[in-house]
C-alpha cells in the first residue's frame, strides 16, 4: 500500500494526526482502506484544519462503517446522523 498522507503518531498510547488528505472530497477506495488501517493501528485520527460541512462529515463516517442509532440523543435539524456536542463553561468563584 502507498502512503498518500503525513501521519505523525501522538505523544501518548494511541492516537495519531494525518496530514495532505482534503475531507471535504470524496475518497478513493485505496484512500479509504489506508485511512481504515492507520484507525485500527493508532485507534484515534485527527485531521487539524478541516472545514467540514455537516454532509462531509456524514459522508467522511460512513467510509468507517454504517451509522447507529440511539433513542437517547437527537441529530441537530437537517441532518440524519450529525450531533451536536457541547460542553459549557461553568464559572466557580474563588475566595482566595
Amino acid at each position: 500500500m502507498t502512503q498518500s498522507f503525513s501521519i505523525t503518531k501522538a505523544d501518548g498510547p494511541c492516537g495519531a494526526t494525518v496530514l495532505g488528505v482534503d475531507l471535504r472530497n470524496e475518497l478513493s477506495q485505496a484512500h479509504v482502506e489506508e485511512l481504515r488501517d492507520l484507525w485500527l493501528k493508532h485507534h484515534v485520527l485527527a485531521f487539524p484544519d478541516q472545514a467540514l460541512t455537516d454532509d462531509d462529515l456524514e459522508r467522511f463516517s460512513a467510509y468507517f462503517g454504517a451509522f447507529g442509532g440511539d433513542p437517547f440523543i437527537q441529530p441537530i435539524a437537517g441532518c440524519k446522523h450529525v450531533i451536536a456536542v457541547e460542553r459549557h463553561a461553568i464559572r466557580i468563584a474563588s475566595s482566595h
